[in-house]
Protein backbone atom coordinates (compact mmCIF):
# COMPACT_ATOMS: atom_id res chain seq x y z
CA UNK A 1 0.00 0.00 0.00
CA UNK A 2 2.94 2.32 0.68
CA UNK A 3 3.88 2.51 -2.98
CA UNK A 4 0.33 3.28 -4.05
CA UNK A 5 -0.15 6.16 -1.62
CA UNK A 6 3.05 7.73 -2.94
CA UNK A 7 1.81 7.32 -6.52
CA UNK A 8 -1.53 8.92 -5.62
CA UNK A 9 0.16 11.72 -3.69
CA UNK A 10 2.69 12.65 -6.37
CA UNK A 11 0.43 12.32 -9.42
CA UNK A 12 -2.60 14.03 -7.84
CA UNK A 13 -0.59 16.99 -6.54
CA UNK A 14 1.32 17.40 -9.79
CA UNK A 15 -1.94 17.37 -11.77
CA UNK A 16 -3.41 20.02 -9.45
CA UNK A 17 -0.38 22.30 -9.79
CA UNK A 18 -0.31 21.89 -13.57
CA UNK A 19 -4.03 22.62 -13.77
CA UNK A 20 -3.72 25.91 -11.89
CA UNK A 21 -0.58 26.85 -13.82
CA UNK A 22 -2.36 26.48 -17.18
CA UNK A 23 -5.43 28.23 -15.79
CA UNK A 24 -3.32 31.18 -14.65
CA UNK A 25 -1.64 31.38 -18.06
CA UNK A 26 -5.00 31.24 -19.85
CA UNK A 27 -6.54 33.91 -17.61
CA UNK A 28 -3.55 36.16 -18.32
CA UNK A 29 -3.94 35.72 -22.09
CA UNK A 30 -7.74 35.54 -22.32
CA UNK A 31 -9.44 38.34 -20.39
CA UNK A 32 -12.89 36.75 -20.80
CA UNK A 33 -11.88 33.29 -19.59
CA UNK A 34 -14.28 32.71 -16.69
CA UNK A 35 -14.06 28.94 -16.09
CA UNK A 36 -14.30 28.39 -12.33
CA UNK A 37 -14.12 24.60 -12.08
CA UNK A 38 -10.29 24.28 -12.36
CA UNK A 39 -9.66 25.77 -8.92
CA UNK A 40 -12.31 23.52 -7.35
CA UNK A 41 -10.77 20.43 -8.95
CA UNK A 42 -7.30 21.55 -7.88
CA UNK A 43 -8.45 21.88 -4.26
CA UNK A 44 -10.03 18.40 -4.36
CA UNK A 45 -6.95 16.79 -5.94
CA UNK A 46 -4.64 18.43 -3.41
CA UNK A 47 -6.83 17.29 -0.52
CA UNK A 48 -6.76 13.74 -1.92
CA UNK A 49 -2.97 13.97 -2.23
CA UNK A 50 -2.58 15.11 1.38
CA UNK A 51 -4.82 12.34 2.70
CA UNK A 52 -2.80 9.82 0.68
CA UNK A 53 0.44 11.22 2.10
CA UNK A 54 -0.74 10.37 5.62
CA UNK A 55 -0.77 6.72 4.57
CA UNK A 56 2.95 7.03 3.88
CA UNK A 57 3.84 9.02 7.00
CA UNK A 58 1.84 6.66 9.19
CA UNK A 59 -0.08 9.08 11.42
CA UNK A 60 -1.14 12.75 11.31
CA UNK A 61 1.08 13.32 14.37
CA UNK A 62 4.14 12.19 12.45
CA UNK A 63 3.29 14.66 9.68
CA UNK A 64 2.92 17.41 12.30
CA UNK A 65 6.30 16.58 13.84
CA UNK A 66 7.92 16.78 10.41
CA UNK A 67 7.01 20.47 10.22
CA UNK A 68 9.67 21.37 12.78
CA UNK A 69 12.48 20.44 10.36
CA UNK A 70 11.54 22.91 7.61
CA UNK A 71 15.00 24.47 7.58
CA UNK A 72 16.86 21.22 7.04
CA UNK A 73 14.45 18.64 5.64
CA UNK A 74 13.04 18.50 2.11
CA UNK A 75 10.25 16.27 3.40
CA UNK A 76 9.21 18.98 5.85
CA UNK A 77 9.30 21.57 3.08
CA UNK A 78 7.20 19.30 0.90
CA UNK A 79 4.54 18.96 3.62
CA UNK A 80 4.45 22.68 4.43
CA UNK A 81 4.37 23.79 0.78
CA UNK A 82 1.68 21.25 -0.11
CA UNK A 83 -0.47 22.55 2.74
CA UNK A 84 0.27 26.13 1.62
CA UNK A 85 -0.74 25.25 -1.93
CA UNK A 86 -4.03 23.85 -0.66
CA UNK A 87 -4.64 27.00 1.41
CA UNK A 88 -3.85 29.41 -1.44
CA UNK A 89 -5.92 27.37 -3.90
CA UNK A 90 -8.85 27.40 -1.48
CA UNK A 91 -8.37 31.16 -1.20
CA UNK A 92 -8.54 31.51 -4.99
CA UNK A 93 -11.74 29.47 -4.98
CA UNK A 94 -13.19 31.73 -2.28
CA UNK A 95 -12.36 34.82 -4.33
CA UNK A 96 -14.09 33.26 -7.33
CA UNK A 97 -17.22 32.62 -5.27
CA UNK A 98 -17.23 36.14 -3.84
CA UNK A 99 -16.89 37.67 -7.29
CA UNK A 100 -13.63 39.52 -6.59
CA UNK A 101 -12.18 41.78 -9.26
CA UNK A 102 -10.23 40.15 -12.09
CA UNK A 103 -6.86 41.49 -10.97
CA UNK A 104 -7.20 39.97 -7.52
CA UNK A 105 -8.37 36.62 -8.88
CA UNK A 106 -5.53 36.43 -11.40
CA UNK A 107 -3.01 37.25 -8.68
CA UNK A 108 -4.42 34.47 -6.49
CA UNK A 109 -4.06 31.96 -9.35
CA UNK A 110 -0.45 32.98 -9.99
CA UNK A 111 0.35 32.81 -6.27
CA UNK A 112 -1.11 29.30 -6.12
CA UNK A 113 0.90 28.29 -9.20
CA UNK A 114 4.16 29.60 -7.71
CA UNK A 115 3.57 27.87 -4.37
CA UNK A 116 2.67 24.70 -6.26
CA UNK A 117 5.88 24.84 -8.28
CA UNK A 118 7.84 25.17 -5.02
CA UNK A 119 5.97 22.14 -3.64
CA UNK A 120 6.94 20.06 -6.69
CA UNK A 121 10.57 21.13 -6.35
CA UNK A 122 10.53 20.00 -2.71
CA UNK A 123 8.83 16.75 -3.67
CA UNK A 124 11.46 16.04 -6.32
CA UNK A 125 14.30 16.83 -3.92
CA UNK A 126 12.97 14.25 -1.45
CA UNK A 127 13.58 11.60 -4.12
CA UNK A 128 16.78 13.07 -5.54
CA UNK A 129 18.41 13.01 -2.09
CA UNK A 130 17.86 9.25 -1.70
CA UNK A 131 20.47 6.57 -2.38
CA UNK A 132 18.42 5.02 -5.19
CA UNK A 133 20.26 5.80 -8.48
CA UNK A 134 17.11 5.80 -10.61
CA UNK A 135 15.72 8.66 -8.48
CA UNK A 136 18.85 10.59 -7.56
CA UNK A 137 19.30 12.40 -10.89
CA UNK A 138 18.16 15.55 -12.72
CA UNK A 139 15.55 13.41 -14.48
CA UNK A 140 13.36 13.17 -11.38
CA UNK A 141 12.83 16.94 -11.43
CA UNK A 142 12.11 16.85 -15.18
CA UNK A 143 9.73 13.91 -14.74
CA UNK A 144 7.71 15.59 -11.99
CA UNK A 145 7.36 18.93 -13.78
CA UNK A 146 6.54 17.52 -17.21
CA UNK A 147 3.99 15.19 -15.64
CA UNK A 148 2.46 18.24 -13.96
CA UNK A 149 2.26 20.36 -17.10
CA UNK A 150 1.07 17.55 -19.39
CA UNK A 151 -1.55 16.12 -17.04
CA UNK A 152 -2.68 19.52 -15.77
CA UNK A 153 -3.09 20.84 -19.31
CA UNK A 154 -5.12 17.82 -20.33
CA UNK A 155 -7.31 18.22 -17.26
CA UNK A 156 -8.01 21.87 -18.11
CA UNK A 157 -9.03 20.87 -21.64
CA UNK A 158 -11.51 18.37 -20.23
CA UNK A 159 -12.98 20.93 -17.82
CA UNK A 160 -13.36 23.42 -20.70
CA UNK A 161 -14.87 20.96 -23.18
CA UNK A 162 -18.54 21.67 -22.38
CA UNK A 163 -18.43 25.24 -23.73
CA UNK A 164 -17.29 25.86 -27.31
CA UNK A 165 -15.94 29.37 -26.62
CA UNK A 166 -14.09 28.25 -23.51
CA UNK A 167 -12.65 25.24 -25.32
CA UNK A 168 -11.43 27.50 -28.13
CA UNK A 169 -9.62 29.66 -25.56
CA UNK A 170 -7.55 26.70 -24.36
CA UNK A 171 -7.28 24.75 -27.63
CA UNK A 172 -3.63 25.75 -28.07
CA UNK A 173 -2.72 23.73 -24.99
CA UNK A 174 -2.97 20.55 -27.09
CA UNK A 175 0.04 21.64 -29.14
CA UNK A 176 1.91 22.49 -25.95
CA UNK A 177 1.16 19.05 -24.51
CA UNK A 178 2.53 17.30 -27.59
CA UNK A 179 5.68 19.46 -27.51
CA UNK A 180 6.19 18.60 -23.84
CA UNK A 181 5.66 14.88 -24.52
CA UNK A 182 8.31 14.98 -27.25
CA UNK A 183 10.69 16.85 -24.92
CA UNK A 184 9.97 14.30 -22.18
CA UNK A 185 10.76 11.40 -24.52
CA UNK A 186 13.94 13.08 -25.79
CA UNK A 187 15.25 13.63 -22.24
CA UNK A 188 14.44 10.06 -21.24
CA UNK A 189 17.01 8.70 -23.71
CA UNK A 190 20.11 10.29 -22.09
CA UNK A 191 18.70 9.48 -18.65
CA UNK A 192 18.48 5.75 -19.42
CA UNK A 193 21.86 5.83 -21.16
CA UNK A 194 23.41 7.49 -18.12
CA UNK A 195 22.00 4.84 -15.79
CA UNK A 196 23.28 2.03 -18.01
CA UNK A 197 26.80 3.45 -18.09
CA UNK A 198 26.88 4.29 -14.38
CA UNK A 199 28.28 2.43 -11.38
CA UNK A 200 27.04 -0.93 -10.14
CA UNK A 201 23.87 0.35 -8.46
CA UNK A 202 22.96 2.59 -11.40
CA UNK A 203 23.54 -0.21 -13.89
CA UNK A 204 21.41 -2.51 -11.75
CA UNK A 205 18.59 0.07 -11.82
CA UNK A 206 18.88 0.29 -15.61
CA UNK A 207 18.73 -3.52 -15.81
CA UNK A 208 15.52 -3.50 -13.74
CA UNK A 209 13.93 -0.92 -16.05
CA UNK A 210 14.94 -2.95 -19.10
CA UNK A 211 13.89 -6.25 -17.52
CA UNK A 212 11.34 -6.49 -14.72
CA UNK A 213 9.74 -3.10 -15.40
CA UNK A 214 10.11 -3.07 -19.18
CA UNK A 215 6.41 -3.75 -19.84
CA UNK A 216 5.34 -0.88 -17.59
CA UNK A 217 7.90 1.45 -19.17
CA UNK A 218 6.74 0.63 -22.70
CA UNK A 219 3.08 0.86 -21.62
CA UNK A 220 3.70 4.28 -20.11
CA UNK A 221 5.14 5.72 -23.30
CA UNK A 222 2.53 4.15 -25.55
CA UNK A 223 -0.23 5.64 -23.43
CA UNK A 224 1.43 9.06 -23.08
CA UNK A 225 1.90 9.38 -26.83
CA UNK A 226 -1.61 8.07 -27.47
CA UNK A 227 -3.09 10.60 -25.04
CA UNK A 228 -1.23 13.48 -26.66
CA UNK A 229 -2.37 12.35 -30.11
CA UNK A 230 -6.00 12.17 -28.95
CA UNK A 231 -5.67 15.79 -27.85
CA UNK A 232 -4.48 16.82 -31.32
CA UNK A 233 -7.32 14.87 -32.93
CA UNK A 234 -9.80 16.69 -30.69
CA UNK A 235 -8.42 20.04 -31.85
CA UNK A 236 -9.15 19.11 -35.46
CA UNK A 237 -12.54 17.48 -34.89
CA UNK A 238 -14.68 19.96 -32.98
CA UNK A 239 -17.78 17.78 -33.14
CA UNK A 240 -16.21 14.91 -31.23
CA UNK A 241 -13.71 16.97 -29.24
CA UNK A 242 -15.32 16.42 -25.78
CA UNK A 243 -15.09 12.65 -26.13
CA UNK A 244 -11.53 12.68 -27.47
CA UNK A 245 -10.38 15.00 -24.69
CA UNK A 246 -11.93 12.84 -21.98
CA UNK A 247 -10.22 9.75 -23.34
CA UNK A 248 -6.95 11.66 -23.69
CA UNK A 249 -7.02 12.53 -19.97
CA UNK A 250 -7.81 8.94 -18.97
CA UNK A 251 -5.07 7.51 -21.18
CA UNK A 252 -2.48 10.02 -19.98
CA UNK A 253 -3.38 9.46 -16.32
CA UNK A 254 -3.07 5.68 -16.66
CA UNK A 255 0.23 6.12 -18.49
CA UNK A 256 1.74 8.32 -15.80
CA UNK A 257 0.54 6.03 -13.01
CA UNK A 258 2.10 3.04 -14.80
CA UNK A 259 5.38 4.92 -15.17
CA UNK A 260 5.41 6.09 -11.59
Amino acid sequence: MGEWVLVIFTVALQAAVGLLFWTAVTKARQKEFELKSPVVVAVVLTAVAMVASLGHLGTPLRAFNALFNFGSSWLSREIVLTAAFLAVSAGAWYLERRGADEGTKKASYWLAAVVGVCAIISMAMVYIRTVIPAWGTWYTMVDFFLTSFILGGSLLLVLARANKETLTAVAGITDGIMALVLLYAALTIPYLAGLSSGNGAAAASAALLAGRFRVLLVLKWLLVFAGAMLGLVAKRDQEKAPGYLSWALVVLAVGFVAGR
